[in-house]
């Protein structure tokens, strides 16, 4: 007797099948059929049934040969995202910044922005500086937004999955109770995703490099606080309760917390005076405040810090690859050699069997705002 298999079943199998080739041609650009049933697991006839279609929608175009020369049979044409088929949104909220991208089909930005997150006297003030900065940067964009069909929101804080709101972010005391996932569906009129900032870091890096997701990487970042996010095969690890990256609470003695030391936002306290292309990470900016002896002595104790509590962190998790995001480490050696020589320091102390070295991210400025875009274009194409 023959198992039924209802209509929406099988429509929900040739979506998956559809989301599953275009992630595939996505992540690797000009892939054949071939390669693609043997990646899917499908005949090669199966694939070349579903190719024309995604080729006449318009979501995939075909290149050229591979081989110009002439051959029997029809010859392997490579297969590309159509990068101007639809567009997604990223926003990345941190203590001290907000920046807003828009990336191609292809998950290439075409739209950015910056500018500075005010902190607020009260969650009402919060709320609305979310709603203007949001508002505005849609309608700076122009006729792009008009091609954007979601929204993914990397926040910070301690987050309700559930109802898309932020419980609290203890670096800006008012931040409570934010609405963020409803505040922002409302203004854009898009599906609206939320997640961790940091994880979107990890997302983008599964983009960027296909081999990431066949690791595991710890990804840290250091910006207004310090978070982390384990990507374990592919799969980002957010703990039983979705509270798993808080590396910032470490402790470092002294009864502090990492966040206390290293965090941007504690240093701007510390290092009141020093100029704003330091917090951009420009090399001679970080040189120059590095020279003076007391803003060395705190800069050489957030190093030492995060270097203990990273050496820590690799112990008990063991990765392939440990990554570190940071715009401190993106132009100038001086601070990274300090950290990176803390770190093996340490290792040396703990005598692992084999070391793990730091990699810093470049140009990692935009990632976590492009990771959201990603994360939305993942949340609509589901594999």
């Amino acid at each position: 007797m023959s198992r039924f298999v209802s209509p929406g079943n099988i429509a929900a199998k040739l979506e998956r099948k559809r989301n599953k080739f275009l992630a595939l041609v996505r992540r690797f650009p000009g892939i054949s059929r071939q390669e693609l049933a043997k990646q899917m697991r499908l005949s090669t006839f199966n694939i070349s049934r579903l190719a024309p279609i995604l080729i006449k929608e318009g979501m995939i175009i075909e290149d050229k040969p591979l081989n110009a020369r002439k051959t029997l049979g029809r010859p392997s044409l490579p297969l590309r995202i159509n990068p101007d088929y639809e567009y997604f949104a990223g926003v990345d909220l941190e203590a001290s910044n907000w920046r807003f991208i828009i990336t191609d089909f292809c998950g290439n930005p075409v739209y950015s922005h910056e500018e500075p997150f005010h902190p607020c006297g009260t969650r009402t003030e919060y709320i609305t500086q979310l709603e203007t900065l949001l508002r505005n940067n849609i309608e700076s964009c122009g006729k792009i937004w008009e091609k954007v069909s979601a929204l993914g929101v990397g926040a910070p804080g301690f987050i309700n999955h559930d109802t898309g709101t932020i419980h609290n972010y203890e670096i800006l005391p008012d931040f409570t109770d934010i609405p963020l996932k409803k505040l922002y569906a409302d203004i854009c009129g898009k599906d609206t995703f939320l997640t961790f900032n940091i994880s979107n870091l990890a997302t983008f890096d599964f983009w960027r490099r296909p081999e990431s997701a066949s690791m595991t990487v710890l990804h840290v970042a250091v910006r207004s606080g310090i978070a982390s996010a384990l990507s374990i095969k592919g799969k980002i690890n957010l703990g039983s309760h979705f509270q798993a990256g808080e590396l910032g609470q470490f402790f470092v003695g002294n009864g502090k917390i990492l966040q206390d030391t290293t965090g941007l936002s504690a240093l701007r306290k510390k290092l009141p005076d020093a100029p704003k292309k330091f917090w951009e990470g420009k090399k001679t900016a970080l040189e120059l405040e590095y020279s003076k002896p007391e803003s060395r002595g705190i800069l050489d104790t957030a190093m030492n810090s995060l270097g203990e509590v990273l050496a820590n962190a690799a112990t008990f998790i063991d990765p392939d690859e440990l990554i570190v995001y940071s715009v401190l480490f993106e132009e100038s050696e001086v601070l990274w050699k300090k950290l990176s020589g803390k770190f093996e320091s340490c290792q040396n102390i703990i005598r692992l069997s084999s070391k793990l070295k730091l990699r810093r991210a470049p140009n990692s400025h935009f990632n976590a705002g492009t990771g959201a875009a990603l994360y939305a274009m993942e949340k609509s194409y589901p594999s």
